[in-house]
């Protein structure tokens, strides 16, 4: 039941994407999508530089990813149905 909320998240997650790139709102892939949920709550990333899977800490309901922006990097737990767990980490790590 968990895999299924969290496609579910996903696939509504791309299609907005889809939809907002028709609207001149254009997102280049899960980096972008990970970006505006980080700015919803409140953390500044204008845009993602890169964008890693975290497959050690990812669970099949909740994906972990790393993401850099120019402003901090961050360790983002997509959870579905809540808000994103989000950890600003050092960037020498």
């Amino acid at each position: 039941m968990n895999v299924r909320r969290y496609l579910l998240t996903i696939g509504l997650a791309l299609t907005l994407v889809s939809v907002f790139d028709g609207c001149g709102f254009a997102a280049d892939g899960p980096g972008d999508v990970i970006a505006a949920r980080l700015r919803l709550q409140g953390y500044r990333c204008e845009k993602a530089l890169s964008t890693e899977r975290d497959a050690e800490r990812s669970k099949p309901d909740s994906a972990v990813w790393i993401v850099k922006c120019a402003e901090g990097v961050y360790r983002v737990q997509l959870v579905p149905n809540m808000a994103a767990r989000v950890e600003q980490i050092d960037e020498s790590k």
